[in-house]
């Protein structure tokens, strides 16, 4: 019994089943119908092998009439089937069309090979030289690096190099030569504390200069502390004159108008005054504050230079 028929038993028992409970005869013959003539149609493709192009066409011509009438899963799996076999032989037909006016045979290409790398004609199996007469032909087809493999060992064992001792060479000059001395560097807290010390004595003689000039008269705080181009100089400013007020060397009060003002103190007066100071001043000047003394005042130039 042939695939087809087999396949059409199997069928017609699902058919059977669906006949009876769906009780339409007209309709099972018409699928009867259909299912027959899929089958003669690959029972016809299969016993066929060298069917020529034009009868492949008239095959997928009538399976494409018969799918119109296909309504069932049995009748769509027969369709299937067909479609798989007519590929199967388009595909042969494809491998068969000539290129370039020239087929490939592979047996014809085989015994071609066979030839070339065997020295006289034989039938036997192929040996280790032929196989390697065949890899040198097709090497300079492939393009590929050498593959990495294992070394067992070093490559070879090297004398060992012989240091040769070093002999220290002193010239003639060099034991009449002073010694050289390091530069000393000074520690950055001692560098600092020198800076701030020449910075308040720099201020202590300014305060002592304008005082002086204003007729004993003493300086206005604010006009003397405050530098118009940097707050930070200002900062500073306020900074070392505290040192002159705390070491009584000058004192900061209030006049008759309010204001705050700064004056030096004599020698004389410096030790009593330090003895006296007891009470604490303590203000607060953030940017915005010193930027409304500035325009407020007026100034344009720093009383204490840079």
């Amino acid at each position: 019994m042939s695939e087809a028929s087999q396949d059409e038993d199997m069928v017609d028992g699902v058919s059977c089943s669906q006949q009876s409970t769906e009780g339409n005869a007209e309709e099972s013959e018409m699928r009867r119908k259909v299912r027959r003539a899929y089958y003669k149609l690959i029972d016809d493709a299969q016993k066929d092998s060298g069917e020529r192009s034009e009868e492949l066409h008239r095959t997928l011509d009538k399976a494409q009439e018969l799918f119109g009438r296909v309504t069932r899963l049995p009748e769509a799996v027969l369709d299937s089937k067909l479609m798989v076999l007519m590929g199967n032989k388009g595909r042969e037909r494809m491998r068969a069309v000539p290129i370039d006016f020239t087929t490939f045979d592979a047996e014809e290409f085989a015994v071609r090979v066979r030839g070339s790398v065997f020295k006289s004609s034989g039938t036997g199996p192929v040996n280790v030289s032929a196989w390697a007469r065949l890899g040198r032909l097709g090497e300079g087809m492939f393009q590929s690096s050498v593959p990495l493999w294992y070394l067992y060992g070093t490559p070879g064992e090297l004398p060992p190099k012989v240091r040769q001792p070093r002999t220290r060479r002193q010239d003639q000059d060099t034991v009449d030569r002073a010694p050289t001395v390091p530069t000393q560097v000074r520690s950055v807290q001692q560098t600092n504390q020198e800076t701030t010390t020449e910075q308040i004595t720099k201020i202590h003689k300014l305060l002592h200069l304008l005082y002086t000039r204003l007729g004993n008269r003493p300086v206005h705080y604010f006009e003397f502390v405050l530098n118009p181009r940097s707050f930070a100089k200002t900062c500073e400013n306020i900074f070392h004159l505290s040192f002159l007020i705390n070491e009584g060397h000058a004192r900061i009060f209030s006049d008759g108008d309010g204001l705050l003002v700064v004056e030096p103190v004599s020698t004389s007066e410096s030790s009593n005054c330090r003895a006296a100071n007891k009470n604490v001043f303590a203000m607060t000047l953030s940017m915005k504050q010193w930027q409304e003394a500035v325009k407020a005042l007026g100034i344009t130039e720093p009383v204490i230079p840079e």
